[in-house]
């Protein structure tokens, strides 16, 4: 989990100026199934809220929304990247 300071301006709603953001997290598949990877994403999330954030994001494939959603997060707003080669 990266914690970073949001660019967004603080409001009596987000107090707290801090982003959870959780990236590259994968289950081997001989563990898949266990339900290792839903007991990673709250530890991610209480380690979140522990570290101040006003809200912990990732990014995901259409095919993990549902794993995603089960795990307590919903979809918020479009993904936008671009790669370079190095």
């Amino acid at each position: 989990l990266a914690v970073r300071k949001s660019r967004r301006t603080p409001t009596t709603t987000f107090k707290s100026l801090k982003v959870g953001h959780i990236e590259d997290v994968v289950v081997d598949s001989d563990y898949r199934g266990s339900k290792l990877g839903a007991l990673i994403v709250k530890e991610l999330n209480r380690l979140g809220k522990e570290a101040g954030c006003y809200k912990v994001i990732l990014d995901c494939s259409d095919a993990n929304a549902g794993f995603y959603e089960k795990c307590g997060l919903q979809k918020k707003g479009v993904q936008m990247a671009k790669y370079f080669d190095h």
